[in-house]
């Protein structure tokens, strides 16, 4: 017995690949409208023989009176925060003309460079929809046609002397004129803002989550947003080479989901386009597909913390209770497999559902999970997700009996430990799907490490050996 155990082993880690990755391809426009463009500070250009960071302008592309006197300090440095994926962050440094400091600012708008006294409101950054571009072909504003819930950024600032603060603003508009500081009311221009103008000095990277604020405004729909961040809250109160660095600034969007008490709920991830949901913390998701007898089972487990692609589905389980979810742009996403053409789809298909299929939406009665017909006519919120299930093999409704104890390291689930344990395993490292009729297939975490690797073939083998639990 020991010996073929051994032997099988052998035989079936010869099969598992080694060190394949996915890659991934992010394009900037994907996140026109949702993200403000190069907020991860990689790409630069050069204009009016300055240096500014594309989608971003400084007093290099400022216009005004005094723009010509303008100089400031901005260079693309290879210093990151820990944990960023890019090569490069942006600095920028306050400088002084004739005798006054002039902050350092960076801004999705553009700069006006009117007056000699920095607190003249002629001195100001200012954004509005338009044609204009600087010399490079970059708009002097970004985009934003949804409202996000708060502005992540990473800084790193640096003052000369005293304890200055520095600066950020982030203004959502109606696309009308809009500058900061502000010359007038615009609170029929703002639809909401974010602000913090209190960043204290840091020896290293600090992670800034601001909020939105919404209710105070009533400019209506969004359409663009002006992000501006200066070495100083203060208009020439700053000293000169007062140093700000600037990485990976994000919008974020979260969407909130209630469990229920039967500790079950659909989700599909329909926050944003072209944006990925991160799975919080209490929460498990599984990707349901149907079988050859038309009956659901899991292709694959996300836990906490794994990243979602947009329209991604899954019967999702935990405590009940309410969950957020929030939205990254950084993070590769994980795929949600399906089996074919059946499985989990998002809810709004039942709008136009297709031919030769039937719906199904999720229920929990007591101790059991079910799947029961959906009418056409029948209302789902877009969050939830549908069972789609070919008609001549769909049943009337599709009920589980909820998690009930396995003998560990039963992965076929057939009631024992043997030999045919570890080549189901070893099919769920390759990748190989499981068609079993059985909605929640048996844990393969043998030894319970929250990850399902090859550790879990060796743990599994020694409890065939007698040497495991």
């Amino acid at each position: 017995m020991k010996k073929n155990i051994k032997t099988t082993l052998i035989a079936l880690f010869a099969l598992l690949p080694l060190g394949m990755q996915a890659q991934s391809v992010v394009t900037k426009n994907q996140y026109e409208g949702t993200q403000i463009l190069n907020s991860d500070f990689e790409d630069f250009h050069k204009v009016n023989n300055k240096i500014e960071p594309d989608y971003w302008h400084s007093f290099a592309t400022a216009q005004g009176l005094f723009a010509s006197l303008t100089n400031q300090d901005l260079e693309q440095v290879d210093d990151t925060r820990t944990g960023s994926q890019g090569k490069s962050s942006v600095a920028i440094r306050s400088t002084s003309v004739l005798g006054f400091v002039a902050n350092a600012t960076l801004t999705t708008g553009r700069m006006n460079a009117g007056a000699m006294q920095a607190e003249d409101l002629q001195n100001h950054a200012f954004t509005e929809v338009s044609e204009s571009t600087d010399a490079a072909g970059f708009p002097f504003y970004a985009k934003l046609t949804e409202r996000p819930t708060a502005i992540s950024v990473w800084l790193k600032f640096t003052p000369q002397k005293g304890t200055p603060q520095a600066s950020l603003s982030a203004v959502i508009t109606n696309g009308s004129r809009y500058q900061e500081p502000k010359d007038n009311d615009y609170t029929d221009v703002i639809v909401g803002e974010a602000k913090n103008t209190a960043i204290d000095a840091s020896n290293d990277w600090q992670h800034l989550v601001i909020p939105f604020s919404y209710d105070e405004f009533n400019g209506g729909d969004p359409q663009a947003i002006m992000v501006t961040l200066s070495t100083n809250a203060t208009p020439g109160a700053g000293s000169k080479g007062d140093e700000l660095l600037i990485d990976d600034l994000e919008l974020i969007y979260t969407h909130k989901i209630e469990i229920p008490a039967s500790g079950y709920a659909t989700f599909t991830n329909t926050v944003m386009k072209n944006h990925k949901v991160v799975m919080p913390e209490g929460l498990k998701g599984y990707a349901l597909a149907v079988n050859a007898d038309g009956e659901p089972y899991i292709t694959d487990t996300l836990e906490a913390g794994d990243v979602l692609p947009y329209n991604a589905t899954l019967l999702l389980e935990g405590k009940a209770d309410n969950y957020t979810f929030s939205t990254t742009l950084y993070d590769d996403p994980k795929a949600v497999p399906v089996a074919g053409d059946e499985g989990l789809v998002p809810a709004s298909e039942l709008n136009n559902p297709l031919d030769g299929y039937k719906y199904f939406y999720l229920t929990g009665e007591g101790t059991t999970l079910a799947f029961r017909k959906a009418d056409t006519g029948l209302k789902i919120q877009d969050d939830k997700a549908l069972l789609r299930v070919k008609a001549d093999k769909a049943a009337e409704s599709y009920q589980h009996i909820l998690f009930t104890p396995e003998p560990k390291g039963d992965i076929n689930d057939d009631g024992q430990q043997s030999i045919a344990d570890i080549t189901a395993l070893v099919n769920r490292l390759l990748g190989k799907q499981e068609q079993s009729s059985k909605l929640f297939i048996p844990s393969a975490d043998v030894n319970d490490d929250s990850s399902t690797t090859i550790a879990d073939v060796t743990a599994l083998v020694n409890i065939l050996l007698g040497k495991g639990n």
